[in-house]
């Protein structure tokens, strides 16, 4: 305890040259001019990594808004000149970083915190806030367990789930007349409580549950789950969770033929939303705790100010920047920066606020907080005036219908894992060697494909446009193998086997890092340049992109076959897979044959990449890990080292995934979700491995390129 105050005074003491400056002044009998201002920090914490750094970035804007405007106009506490700092933190929406990072701001000498984003992050930090006697105010965590702990330095700005999720709940069923509704949550603090919350609402209103499924806060791929709903005929599907998963549900459910209505909270209500979702967030409806920004007491000039300084308002700014000036009202009221009388300020705080009054009950929840219902209707979220009419009810599918979209879902995902399977067989044919820096690569030409394609839509037709973003992505990734190649491989070619393979984990670690500092934390995605209308086949709805991804796929297959088997350059390569000092003395230029397998793995990856950016209407720098993880894991179960074991692996890997997905919750009743599809998977691999160490095909030394 005595290390934890030492540090929060640390603000109040002089910097070491005014106390030098001071103490010879003492000495000298001189007066030395010693400024009389204060310093206070306040936490900021959010996510300001990973899918949902938007928002992070949103909250963590409106705190600094608050604190510049409040240094502007001067604030005095106990008679003296205070300076507000904001010390911000990066929980990265994941609780155990959220504890360590609570603990840093404790230790750097903050007196309150603004934080965190997400239920799931502020609920395990708040202990710590609590143990340590500060006040924590979150401007958008909406969970009822954060304040049903009953720490009495606990507050939130806006209504919780119980008020969010019961408006919702009650709106589907009395206002939509909807009679048949499933329920989609991400198994996070804030997705499972407000799915809840709906759920017990809307069954309360007389609402007709026909299924509740699970995903998690990381996935991208929703087919097995929505082809699993589609098949209950729902009228509404409700989502719990983020809008970094809720846009690819939408694009989904358009190219699934769903016709559902998709509803969510307010981790759905943001300008990320409508980019990331694109013609498919027509439609969406998704709340939002509290007033409209327009009729906000404070709103427009709010609006004016952040815009002006930070750019467009994702969501929760005006909140936290709310939660800042309450703070600091709390504060001036207390006419204190002690922690614990802040704490004992806020609970009788009453005050106007940008977002409308601010008062907390007993528990630190916000009293009278109001929901305001959002529609996206023209490609803007409006406030939501009178009930929209329902879409045509379809007749659900049957389960045959149902069993064929899943399997056409898994063959167009294992087709996927298949162009990526590819790189890594075809170098481990040459070299021997496990490329892990294959999936970074694939991850560079989607990021490459998402810029180009972005520049030059408008200017030229989509379908070319699409052709020249992966014709540059194609160019630049080969490119980026052969240097690769020749800078970090090449010289450790005779080296230990483990040399190559850490250098390789290095290499991803460097191309991970460099996508985000080019391309940013956030999602990015491919503008929609083809029509990508389903069509109907035995029940089962085929976009084109699914059959662009399937033919892309037969058609590399076979010409890397005619490669390998019909020109001189894959007898070199088989030459040099057999043999390399053999190869060598036969006049095989081995440098140049292992280049060019590098190269050619490269090319397939980065039309992988573009495909599965398209496919799943997202891209970010993180993508190739578990890409490539899959990859990996399919090119191990076909046979690595063999062209068509790389295929048949990922085939196999897809429709184990998608089946999986889709009748995990049906199979067991409810009791496992459709998030252990990777186990699935892995758990099949493993078998294989067990039962075949080689693999389905083998390792053929035949048809090792």
């Amino acid at each position: 305890m005595r290390r934890t105050l030492s540090s929060r005074y640390q603000s109040l003491r002089l910097p070491p040259a005014r106390r030098w400056a001071a103490a010879l002044g003492c000495l000298l009998g001189i007066a030395l001019p010693v400024s009389a201002e204060t310093l206070v920090k306040i936490g900021s914490v959010a996510p300001l990594t990973g899918p949902q750094a938007h928002l992070g970035r949103d909250n963590d804007n409106g705190v600094r808004l608050a604190v510049e405007q409040a240094n502007a106009r001067g604030v005095t506490l106990g008679g003296a000149t205070v300076r507000f700092e904001v010390v911000s933190e990066d929980d990265q929406a994941d609780p155990k970083t959220a504890t360590i990072v609570a603990q840093k701001l404790i230790d750097a000498g903050v007196v309150a915190v603004v934080g965190h984003l997400n239920s799931g992050t502020t609920i395990p930090a708040s202990k710590r806030y609590h143990e340590a006697g500060l006040a924590q105010i979150s401007p958008s965590a909406t969970a009822i367990a954060y304040t049903a702990q009953g720490y009495a330095n606990a507050f939130r700005v806006m209504a919780n789930d119980s008020q969010q999720g019961g408006a919702l709940g009650r709106f589907a069923v009395e206002s939509l007349k909807a009679q048949r509704i499933a329920i989609v949550d991400d198994r996070t603090a804030y997705g499972q409580g407000l799915a809840d919350e709906f759920e017990k609402a809307a069954r309360a209103a007389g609402g007709n549950i026909v299924g509740r499924e699970y995903t998690t806060d990381r996935a991208t791929d929703f087919t097995a789950i929505l082809t699993s709903l589609k098949g209950r005929g729902p009228d509404v599907i409700f989502f719990g969770g983020m809008d970094a998963q809720g846009a690819p549900i939408a694009r989904q459910m358009l190219a699934l033929g769903l016709r559902a209505t998709l509803m969510s909270g307010d981790g759905l209500q943001s300008t990320e939303f409508l980019k990331l979702a694109g013609r498919a967030a027509e439609g969406v409806i998704a709340s939002t705790p509290g007033l409209p920004p327009a009729k906000m007491p404070g709103g427009e000039a709010f609006r004016r100010d952040f815009v002006a300084k930070y750019g467009v308002i994702q969501n929760y700014a005006p909140y936290a920047y709310d939660a800042t000036n309450t703070l600091i009202a709390a504060m001036e009221q207390a006419d204190s920066s002690e922690p614990a009388r802040i704490v004992a300020s806020l609970r009788g705080i009453r005050r106007d606020g940008v977002t409308g009054p601010l008062a907390f009950d007993n528990r630190g929840d916000i009293l009278g907080g109001a929901v305001t219902l959002y529609r996206v209707t023209g490609g803007q979220w409006q406030v939501l005036e009178a009930p929209p009419p329902l879409p045509t009810p379809e007749a659900p599918p049957g389960p045959g219908a149902v069993f064929v979209q899943q399997l056409i879902n898994g063959l167009t995902v294992g087709a996927l894992y298949a162009l990526v399977a590819l790189g890594y067989t075809m170098v481990y044919g040459i070299l021997g060697l496990i490329n892990f820096a294959h999936g970074e690569v694939v991850m560079m030409g989607a990021m490459i494909a998402v810029s180009v394609v972005a520049a030059l839509t408008g200017v030229l037709p989509g379908a070319w446009a699409l052709a020249a973003g992966i014709g540059v992505a194609a160019v630049a990734c080969m490119a980026l193998a052969a240097s690769i190649e020749r800078i970090a491989y090449r010289p450790l070619r005779n080296a230990p086997r483990l040399a190559p393979l850490i250098t390789a984990i290095g290499v991803s670690i460097v191309l991970q890092n460099a996508a985000m500092l080019v391309w940013g934390r956030q999602y990015r995605t491919i503008p929609e340049t083809l029509d990508n209308t389903p069509f109907n086949l035995a029940g089962a709805a085929v976009s084109p992109l699914q059959l662009l991804i399937l033919a892309g796929t037969a058609i590399v297959l076979a010409a890397l076959w005619w490669l390998v088997h019909r020109t001189r350059l894959g007898r070199a390569m088989r030459a040099t897979s057999q043999n390399r000092d053999a190869a060598r003395l036969m006049g095989v230029d081995t440098d140049a044959v292992i280049r060019a397998t590098f190269v050619i793995g490269a090319g397939l990856g980065a039309f992988a990449g573009v495909m599965v950016s398209a496919y799943y209407g997202l891209a970010h720098y993180y993508m190739g890990f578990m890409l490539g993880l899959k990859a990996f894991a399919a090119a191990v179960l076909g046979g690595i080292g063999n062209l068509g074991g790389a295929v048949l692996g990922g085939v196999v890997l897809g429709v184990i995934e998608s089946f999986g997905a889709g009748y995990i919750g049906w199979l067991t009743g409810g009791f496992l979700g459709s998030h252990y599809q990777d186990v699935f998977a892995f758990l099949v691999l493993i078998a294989v491995l067990v039962l075949r160490p080689s693999g389905l095909l083998g390792s053929k030394g035949a048809d090792r390129a």
